[in-house]
């Protein structure tokens, strides 16, 4: 996730990068927190209509989220439950779109033994000489 990224960028190159993120810990919080719930909007749109959340697109969820919170903060609390539904049904139209099926994968990886590969005059063994019962002693 980007906010993973971002924080691992911080470790990584220390103060320069840190100049440039947020200076509140309730904004870095936020942009921990920020995915998840946009995870769980589409949780729970999913539930609604009894589909995968895997196939609803994240990017409008974010959209439809970012257009949604004003409506949210400016209205009274008993409106936020219909608010809520009509969110969630918003968010149901925007699926992802089918992944192609791969018929030729990427990397072929081929099959390495540490012993030597046979030779074509050892594919067929030599016949025994003697039928099984005289090859055989049994003691």
């Amino acid at each position: 996730m980007l906010v993973f990224d971002t924080l691992s960028a911080v470790v990584q190159r220390g103060a320069q990068v840190l100049a440039r993120l947020p200076s509140s810990p309730a904004r870095v919080v936020g942009l921990v927190a920020g995915p998840f719930g946009v995870h769980f909007t589409m949780h729970q749109a999913a539930q609604v209509a009894h589909r995968d959340s895997d196939t609803l697109s994240f990017v409008n969820a974010v959209r439809l989220l970012c257009h949604a919170i004003p409506d949210f903060q400016s209205s009274i609390v008993d409106d936020h439950p219909a608010r809520w539904l009509r969110l969630l049904n918003d968010v149901l139209p925007f699926r992802l779109p089918t992944r192609d099926n791969r018929s030729n994968p990427r990397v072929v990886k081929r099959q390495r033994s540490t012993f030597d590969v046979k030779r074509p005059w050892q594919h067929l063994p030599p016949l025994p000489l003697r039928p099984f019962r005289q090859s055989v002693i049994l003691l």
